[in-house]
């Protein structure tokens, strides 16, 4: 790859843009997939707390001595720890204010409630007793998963059961797809988050036994995108599902490319493929 690209990418991702926009980008899919109108200040509101989230996350590590050496992607948040609180505290005002402008006092409390789960997660999770539903993979997709969905439950209207079905299977797609990312990039760091002494679920469920929970994973996904189609024979439906399912798969099979975390390829792939939902706007 051209340095200079390599770069763009390395910077992308080390200030977690992908993450950011792979979130509006489920939005998206999600509201095309159920025929919602979302707001755009709603993609602002989550690509704004997808970036306080992050980078809360970031200057923690940076505390770490292991994780800030030169090069690493940490090592910005050490050095310019004052400029990214600064921001954090930029963008939580700009939120905030779009929230008393253009949410109810109910929506606005749902979110913060939300908010809160994952910053508290995010600041206790390495003492959480090593139980497998507390482990950080499950809680975060669980988290990113209600987060992405929130803005389409808010604009959801029907009275059917099956729409509400279709609704709540759209969402575990979105969660065994994220999971599918998080459990990958586990498998692949275990031994660099072993010399770290980082959580990793792979260390205590195995990378064996993940890799088959894995394939169970996009056995259910690909279960619940036909279920979902026979049910529901729609275009809109139909290209979400497909290209998510893409997308989950493309996570499934980083560690058979990527089997040691040396370099940061398999993070810009599996991160960035979620900004292919994007697609679902053609």
């Amino acid at each position: 790859m051209p340095k200079p690209l390599y770069q763009l990418f390395f910077w992308v991702h080390r200030l977690s843009i992908d993450i950011a926009f792979g979130a509006a980008a489920i939005l998206f899919g999600l509201s095309q997939a159920l025929a919602l109108p979302i707001p755009l200040f709603f993609y602002l509101l989550l690509i704004n707390g997808t970036f306080i989230v992050y980078w809360i996350d970031h200057i923690q590590d940076s505390t770490q001595a292991l994780l800030v050496q030169p090069g690493a992607r940490h090592a910005i948040f050490k050095e310019k720890r004052s400029v990214f609180v600064g921001l954090i505290l930029l963008l939580t005002l700009v939120n905030a204010a779009l929230s008393w402008l253009f949410l109810s006092l109910k929506i606005i409390l749902a979110g913060t409630l939300l908010l809160l789960a994952l910053l508290a997660y995010l600041r206790y999770h390495r003492k959480l007793k090593r139980v497998f539903i507390l482990e950080k993979e499950l809680l975060i997709a669980l988290l990113y998963s209600l987060s992405t969905g929130l803005p389409t439950w808010i604009y959801f209207q029907s009275n059917f059961v099956l729409d509400w079905l279709v609704f709540a299977l759209l969402l575990l797609s979105v969660f065994l797809t994220a999971l599918q990312n998080l459990f990958s990039i586990a498998r692949i760091e275990k031994e660099q988050d072993s010399q770290f002494k980082i959580r990793n679920i792979s260390q205590i469920f195995g990378s064996a036994r993940l890799q088959s929970l894995q394939a169970m994973m996009l056995l259910l996904h690909g279960v619940t995108l036909i279920f979902l189609l026979l049910l529901f024979p729609q275009f809109g439906l139909l290209r979400f599902l497909v290209l998510l399912l893409l997308v989950a798969f493309i996570q499934y099979i980083l560690p058979y490319f990527f089997t040691s975390a040396h370099n940061p390829y398999y993070r810009w792939l599996g991160d960035g493929s979620f900004v292919l939902l994007f697609l679902c706007g053609i």
